[in-house]
């Protein structure tokens, strides 16, 4: 359900940006498959016996928009960060979070109603690394939280149908500061996106 508020207020502030202002602009929803890379929890949950987490896809979900003038974008994205659960010994791990960023976008071809752009942002991330271990009828939670500064750089198409956009975009995530538990840094995140929303470009 948190997931969900989170998309809905992102596409709402995103279509905000092609209110008016700018040559146009787009809000979108955000569908994603994140590759997150453990990095370092593992070697914090490995040195306290747990299970270490599998580095796999997982889906994801927000939003965000940008103004649009010329070729020059300017926007904010945000959104979930999972790596999903790991299962093991009758225990369960799992990193998960969100993040928020702003962008910075240029148009490499525009024409008519398609657009291939590439952006950068920087932002903020909390994520929280849990492990959930059961014990007969009663389980016991352990969770470490964490944040700090990340980077954001993406390839993104995306296509206007009418007052419609619709777009595919591939993608990194970068801590750059924090995000460790102990020296002990998360990696980075690969993602891939399918972008729907409105606007005009």
């Amino acid at each position: 359900m948190k997931k969900i508020k989170l998309v809905l207020l992102l596409i709402s502030l995103g279509s905000l940006c092609w209110a008016g202002g700018f040559d146009g602009g787009f809000g979108f929803g955000i569908f994603q498959l994140s590759n997150m890379d453990p990095a370092g929890m593992n070697t914090i949950l490995s040195n306290h016996g747990y299970p270490e987490i599998e580095r796999k896809a997982n889906l994801d979900f927000g939003g965000g928009g940008y103004f649009v003038r010329d070729r020059l974008l300017i926007g904010f994205e945000g959104g979930s960060l999972s790596t999903g659960v790991t299962k093991g010994n009758g225990q369960e791990v799992q990193l998960d979070g969100g993040f928020l960023s702003v962008n910075a976008g240029y148009g490499l071809w525009k024409k008519d109603k398609n657009m291939i752009f590439v952006n950068a942002g920087l932002g903020f991330a909390g994520l929280t690394l849990s492990v959930k271990v059961q014990e007969g009828i009663l389980d016991t939670y352990k969770q470490k939280s964490m944040n700090g500064l990340i980077g954001k750089i993406g390839l993104a198409y995306v296509r206007r149908m009418g007052g419609f956009i619709a777009g595919v975009e591939a993608g990194a995530i970068q801590p750059m500061s924090g995000l460790d538990i102990e020296g002990n840094r998360v990696g980075t995140t690969l993602l891939i996106r399918l972008l729907l929303g409105g606007g005009i470009f």
